[in-house]
């Protein structure tokens, strides 16, 4: 996913009927702007903290540190936390990828959230969609060291084997097929789930759900986005001293050290609360989207009469599972 234009395309038809042209209009470049404020003004207060730090351990005053004395300054750096911002956004959704290095995956939204669907609903949504739909768990959580204590996920490849075929001459997938697997699950999925939202939508069904789902999804990605910033600020921070201080810097190593280990440990604290608080986030939301999809689906007309069109290939469809197609 490049960007979020997609999950939080605007305000649904019925509550912007409720608001004038004018300030409709202005709601979502409004969202927007707060959006990239709160990561842009994380980044420039922690590369300022970081800074203020190393300098007074140098034994400069608070005071005599004309970066935080001057209003220009400060005028600067709160209407340039906009523009920074956006740009770590557009770096997050850039980094943000269903595969992480060559061990690591990111959770599948999509999967996570259409799992809660009856079976003959998921059987019905692949043959009108021609959808894989494979919502099966596919990831486990890392066990040992720093990445279980970040809570990253790693992809569980017996589970994928036992579902997936063995190609034409018998050999069984091998973990780089079923990484390009999951690659292509994850972001089908999310597609589905979307054009699942809009769907019912058109059918006048899933407006509180759908503003729920933007609402959830906004401050998913501003933890993340806020979590990134912390550490790029800085970054750029540290990187910043030593070249325009560098007399100071080298020439009090013992403070600098110390300063280095202050500003990354708060840096990294900060960072795993966020991050705590982005997993806590979902995990609480992919319950309520789940209840509120089923009711959604449960209680549309119009929707189930597409679905009851759409046949699945077998009857028993719901009893055997994704149509999972063998591996070329």
């Amino acid at each position: 996913m490049l960007s979020g234009s997609k999950e939080t395309a605007g305000l649904t038809t019925a509550h912007a009927a409720r608001l004038p042209f004018w300030l409709t209009s202005l709601v979502d470049p409004a969202r927007q702007v707060i959006r990239y404020t709160v990561p842009g003004g994380l980044a420039v207060l922690f590369a300022v903290a970081t800074y203020a730090t190393f300098r007074v351990l140098w034994g400069v005053t608070l005071t005599e540190i004309e970066a935080l004395t001057r209003v220009t300054t400060s005028v600067t750096a709160i209407a340039a936390s906009v523009p920074v911002g956006f740009v770590i956004y557009q770096v997050y959704y850039w980094s943000y990828s269903p595969l992480v290095r060559r061990r690591y995956v990111t959770r599948d939204r999509g999967a996570e959230v259409l799992k809660g669907l009856d079976d003959d609903v998921l059987a019905r949504l692949r043959t009108l969609l021609d959808a894989r739909l494979d919502v099966d768990r596919s990831h486990r959580q890392a066990s040992t060291g720093l990445a279980r204590a970040l809570r990253l996920l790693e992809l569980d490849h017996e589970a994928m084997r036992s579902r997936y075929p063995a190609s034409a001459d018998g050999s069984r997938p091998t973990n780089a097929e079923l990484r390009a697997i999951y690659r292509e699950n994850w972001f089908e999925n999310w597609d589905v789930f979307r054009s699942l939202l809009d769907l019912l939508h058109t059918h006048g069904h899933g407006e509180e759900l759908k503003r729920e789902f933007v609402s959830l999804s906004d401050i998913y990605h501003s933890l993340g986005a806020s979590r990134a910033a912390v550490a790029a600020g800085w970054l750029v921070a540290f990187v910043y001293l030593p070249v325009a201080h560098h007399a100071d810097f080298f020439a009090n190593p013992a403070a600098s050290v110390l300063g280095a280990v202050i500003t990354a440990s708060s840096t990294l604290a900060i960072a795993y609360v966020l991050h705590r608080t982005r997993h806590a986030t979902w995990k609480t939301a992919v319950g309520s989207i789940q209840f509120g999809l089923r009711w959604c689906v449960a209680t549309s007309d119009g929707f189930q009469a597409v679905l009851r069109a759409s046949q699945p290939a077998s009857e028993h469809a719901s009893d055997s599972g994704p149509a999972l197609a063998p591996l070329s």
